[in-house]
Formats: C-alpha cells, structure tokens, sequence
C-alpha cells in the first residue's frame, strides 16, 4: 500500500497531536493494585505470503512459574503506513482487542480453568516504552489506552540523545550474568532505558524501559525475573506461538494461492 508525501506528512501531524495528547495521560510510577501474579506478553508476526499480513498474539504466563496459561491471536492486514515514531499507529488497536477479547472473557468468569480471575498485573511488550523520540512508544501507548501496567523489552538501540552502538557494546562488556544491568542514560541528563543481560550464556542483552504505571526500577526487577534466555518469556512466547501460528496461516495461503 502506497501513501502520498502529502498523505504521509497529514497522518504524521494528526499522529503527533494524538500522541502528544495521549502523554499526558503517562504515569512512571508504580501502581500495582495487587501482587503480581500473571504476566503477559504482546508481540506482532508478519507473514511472508499474505501482503501486509500480519498476527497478533497474547500469550499470559503464571509469574511464579513461568507456564503459558491462555493464549489469544488475531489476525490483521496493515493498513497503516510506517512512520517512524508512530509504530503504535499501525500495531497497537490488535493488541487493544486482544486485550479486551480477553478482559471480558475473565469478567464472564471463562477463564477460571486457566487460573485467570483477573487480568494479568502487568504487560511486556515487543517495543520501546519510553525510550522513544517523544518519549512515548508503543509500550505506553498501550499502556494508557488500556490502562495496564506496561513495560517495553526492545531487541535493538534507538539511538537518541547522544545514545551510540559503540556506547551499548561498552556497556554491554561490564555485564556478566544474568539480571546485570546498566542504565541507559543521553547527554541531557535523560535515563531512557536499561541494558538487561536476561542470562548468564550469550553476549546480546534487551533494552527495557516503562511503559506506563511501572517505574525504571520495577521494570529491570520484573523483566530479570522473566528471563531464562535473552528475551523474557512472557515476549519470547509471543514471539514463538505467533510465529508458529502464522506459518500454518502462510502454508494454507499459499496452497490456496496454487490450486488457484
């Protein structure tokens, strides 16, 4: 799908007003009003037969244990263009409904066999939450619509505020073992995420930052306790089922597209 400079420069003026708007609405404190006892996990998969065809998943993980307890997808074509800063534009209404798909089923009591009488404390998100130009990524943007505890677990630097690559690889040299972790602090004073080292095997750490109602403290704390591997598994199964889920997606499609 193809956009006009003109159509690109409207929706990005319309976007920022919207964002900025929604900010305003941001918490960085705190505020769980129980202990956590679920966690879950959002995360978007591409499909590479459909054009824009992506899937949505929400994966929701028992805190102490770790174990996949309900699992929801949804499948979307984008319609929106990329514009950077605005990811959230195109990704964050999928996991809105699944978020409500599964607030309602918890309130009709449908989930009382998964162990699920109230929703998930807190939500990790594949993305940035306030390590982000305007400081509002699409953790907080989900975050505030939904009006969750979130967090954002990013697999790559948005460089800003004087934040480098080779900063990050000396950073990431002081960290040893699993939950070592560095603040990730710009030329303006700004502390925009933290360099998590999720285990003690491999080189490559994540980038977390709040989402929204989680402080920077909190977010490490949380995040640590979720990993076994680089990327904690609330996200690392999102990832994983989504991905699993549109690969039977592709494999239909395409023999669909062959009997055609």
């Amino acid at each position: 799908m193809s956009f006009t400079a003109s159509a690109l420069n409207q929706k990005e003026s319309q976007w920022k007003q919207i964002q900025s708007s929604l900010k305003q609405k941001l918490s960085l404190s705190s505020s769980f009003r129980k202990p956590i006892t679920h966690i879950a996990g959002l995360d978007i998969s591409f499909s590479k037969v459909a054009e824009n065809g992506a899937l949505a998943s929400l994966v929701v993980l028992d805190y102490r244990s770790l174990a996949v307890v309900y699992k929801s997808f949804h499948s979307l074509t984008l319609t929106e263009p990329y514009i950077a800063g605005y990811l959230a534009f195109r990704e964050v209404d999928s996991l809105c409904l699944l978020w409500r798909e599964m607030r309602e089923k918890i309130e009709r009591g449908e989930l009382v066999n998964d162990g699920l009488q109230e929703e998930p404390q807190v939500a990790l998100i594949d993305g940035n939450g306030i390590h982000h130009m305007r400081g509002f990524g699409l953790a907080c943007h989900f975050g505030v619509l939904m009006d969750v505890p979130s967090i954002g677990v990013a697999k790559s630097l948005l460089c800003l505020d004087g934040l480098t690559h080779e900063k990050v690889k000396e950073l990431q040299e002081g960290l040893k073992k699993g939950g070592d972790h560095a603040l990730l602090k710009g030329k303006s004073g700004t502390e925009w995420s933290a360099l998590l080292k999720g285990s003690d095997k491999g080189k490559n750490c994540v980038f977390v930052s709040p989402g929204h109602r989680v402080d920077m403290n909190d977010s490490v704390r949380i995040v640590a306790h979720c990993c076994k591997f680089k990327n904690p598994e609330p996200v690392r199964q999102a990832d994983l089922l989504s991905r699993e889920e549109i690969r039977v997606m592709d494999r239909e499609l395409a023999k669909q597209k062959g009997g055609e």
